[in-house]
């Protein structure tokens, strides 16, 4: 099916070529002639065993995912959008054609290393398994025949193991790579983008959250459960490899649907983020259960809120006042179809937090996390009106970019800091009222409130002020500037 799939075929004819299979070889004995030469005479195998599978697992991670995102990014900075060719092929088409041809190379290597390393497995198995009758050098090592025998048969077992664990979550990183190279839509911009960077980051960044996470005894990998049903490293890491390849296929079919024009509801984001926090509350160490799904679909909806926000800022104009002609013009499905991504999957998080404050049964036990919802959802209203008041901006003019970006730095973080330093809660508090649940000693709730509400009041005053200022300036420059 994917020999026929006109994207697939184009990637091949642009990375692949007939000496790359013998390169690939090439590459693969010298690395193991290396490792053989410089490892000592009884653990030669070993090492280059243990080569082989850290080639085949790193293979499709971190060049694959690189590989998979510039083959999106080079289009873009290039300007060769065929459109005639994008027009025949559907999002899912065009996303698979580029995410298998385009890293085609660095599957044939981890598949020529995995076929090396289920090699050296068996070699090893047969080796270590004569060595109790024989005797020889390793025998002191096998005391235990029994146990030794058995620990090879999960050696044998343990390549295709890692195989299938490197093939979903290299899969998933290269989807995650494609999806987030057109992030930038100015050419410069875009050029100085990197796919490649932005996977290894993500790996560090989610390495550390989880760390953190089990050190704080809030997930707990270490019990191997998930829902309360024990569960292996590799079946565990199955599952996830899967939920994490199914969502980032989701958010890469989303931006190709965008890129190529097709019209959707924007339903992907809130049922990745629901689909995400059914994986993540599983793993809660006492009894996961509705509240747990709750707490981290809202959080998880919120930070998802803050990044399409983010990231569609250049784009918020145009994107809010296409939602307003068509619902003027009665289309409804059209505009929610233009309806950008942060407002949904914020609703979404409005609404876990509003089931935890009127479901008695989920919110038992509530923490300070779950505290900190409900005035987390209007700061980031607040915050999104910083955004949308730089969108208002005319492209010509000078954009307020800076001055905005220090007013929510000095006035979200660095203020705050400040007073917390000179041990001035309630000041602090009432500057940047989310960090009120986090200080349990002060429970100023009417000021809170009270604070947000006159910063979403005037956010929501120099948006409409700015709203109106440009539809004037559109409509004095003439009805093709709208």
């Amino acid at each position: 099916m994917m020999l026929g799939n006109p994207e697939f075929q184009r990637q091949l004819w642009l990375r692949w070529g007939p000496w790359h299979g013998l390169w690939l070889l090439l590459f693969v004995a010298l690395a193991a002639l290396v490792v053989a030469v410089l490892s000592a005479p009884g653990e030669r195998l070993r090492n280059v065993l243990g080569v082989a599978l850290l080639t085949m697992c790193l293979a499709p991670v971190f060049p694959g995912a690189s590989t998979a995102g510039r083959s999106l990014q080079e289009e873009l900075v290039q300007n060769t959008w065929d459109w005639q060719r994008l027009s025949a092929l559907g999002p899912w088409q065009m996303a698979w054609g580029k995410l298998l041809g385009s890293t085609l190379p660095m599957w044939l290597l981890a598949l020529v290393c995995a076929a090396l390393a289920q090699a050296l497995a068996w070699l090893w198995h047969l080796r270590l398994a004569s060595l109790p009758q024989e005797g020889g050098a390793w025998a002191p090592l096998l005391a235990e025949p029994i146990q030794a025998h058995a620990h090879l048969a999960e050696l044998v077992w343990l390549v295709p193991k890692l195989a299938l664990l490197a093939l979903l979550w290299g899969l998933a990183l290269q989807a995650f790579a494609m999806a987030s190279a057109p992030m930038k839509i100015d050419t410069e911009r875009q050029r100085r983008n990197q796919p490649g960077m932005r996977v290894a980051v993500l790996v560090m960044l989610a390495w550390m959250l989880f760390s953190t996470l089990q050190q704080e005894q809030i997930l707990d990998f270490g019990l191997k459960r998930w829902w309360g049903q024990p569960l292996g490293f590799f079946e565990l890491g199955w599952l996830f490899g899967l939920a994490a390849l199914g969502l980032n296929l989701l958010a890469l079919w989303r931006t190709m649907g965008m890129r190529l024009d097709v019209p959707a509801l924007p339903w992907a984001m809130p049922l990745g983020c629901m689909a995400a926090a059914a994986m993540l509350a599983g793993l809660w160490p006492h009894a996961p259960g509705a509240r747990h799904w709750l707490v981290v679909t809202a959080y998880l909806a919120l930070g998802c809120s803050l990044l399409s926000c983010l990231s569609q800022r250049e784009t918020a104009f145009a994107q809010w006042r296409r939602v307003q002609v068509c619902w003027g013009q009665q289309r409804w499905l059209a505009g929610w179809q233009a309806m950008p991504l942060w407002p949904v999957s914020w609703c979404l998080a409005a609404a876990a937090t509003l089931a935890l404050l009127l479901w008695p049964a989920a919110g038992a036990g509530s923490g300070t996390f779950q505290r900190a919802l409900p005035l987390l959802l209007l700061a980031l209203l607040r915050d999104a009106g910083f955004v949308l008041l730089w969108a208002l901006q005319p492209i010509g003019a000078r954009r307020p970019g800076p001055a905005l970006s220090f007013g929510w730095v000095a006035l979200g973080i660095m203020l705050p800091l400040m007073l917390l330093g000179a041990r001035n809660f309630p000041l602090a508090l009432a500057v940047q009222p989310w960090l009120a649940p986090f200080m349990p000693p002060l429970r100023l709730d009417a000021l809170h409130w009270l604070v947000l509400a006159l910063q979403l009041g005037g956010m929501a005053l120099l948006v409409w002020r700015a709203w109106r200022q440009r539809l004037a300036q559109l409509e004095m420059a003439g009805p093709q500037a709208s």
